[in-house]
């Protein structure tokens, strides 16, 4: 339940705020997501990631929006490599050798502010936009018969550039490349990646 708790909580917003916004168009989008890691995430899990889903809600008016952003991101990996695990209760540890399955799951629950160019619906239309909130990431290794787990909250913000495109019956496509930034937190270090996104927008 707790994976799903940032898409639940955006869903709760956007039922909660969207009679507020009765001025604006009101629009819900779905997106397929691929990830490529960089920096700190990169040298954990360097692989490209095809795993990833998000829904979004905008309120729109004429070349400007403002919003809620949720996704789900999961990055794994396959490694061989001697690993320091530490001893449960104990003050000693023990290096293992043997292959690790990497995993990291990532939860982005975002505010989000977007312009568009033109002020036409019926035409394409760029953008350009800025999301801004916290980061559930969850990182574990299984190790043979032991696992390592530890899930952080990050705060972070996702510049963004895109292209909306009319499909008809009030249905557009669009196109996004997003850059994630999740700050440090405690004794973890920062974690980004670039995400391009395919999705669909009803409005």
């Amino acid at each position: 339940m707790n994976r799903f708790l940032p898409a639940v909580l955006a869903l709760g917003v956007l039922l909660s705020l969207a009679p507020a916004a009765h001025a604006y168009d009101n629009v819900i989008g779905v997106s397929w997501n691929v990830a490529l890691p960089t920096q700190n995430t990169r040298d954990w899990i360097p692989g490209t990631s095809f795993r990833g889903v998000a829904v979004e809600g905008r309120w729109m008016q004429r070349n400007h929006s403002f919003g809620v952003y949720a996704g789900w991101q999961v990055l794994n990996d396959k490694v061989t490599e001697t690993a320091s695990l530490a001893v449960p209760g104990g003050s000693g540890g023990a290096d293992v050798t043997g292959t690790q399955f990497r995993y990291q799951n990532i939860f982005p629950l975002l505010l989000t502010a977007h312009y568009y160019l033109g002020d036409d619906a019926r035409k394409n239309r760029f953008y350009a936009g800025l999301g801004a909130g916290m980061y559930s990431i969850e990182n574990r290794v299984d190790l043979g018969v032991f696992a390592l787990e530890d899930n952080n909250w990050h705060f972070g913000l996702s510049p963004e550039l895109g292209l909306w495109m009319p499909m008809g019956w009030n249905t557009k496509l669009y196109l996004a490349a997003r850059y994630h930034h999740a700050f440090s937190s405690g004794d973890v270090d920062a974690q980004s990646w670039v995400q391009f996104s395919v999705g669909l927008a009803n409005f």
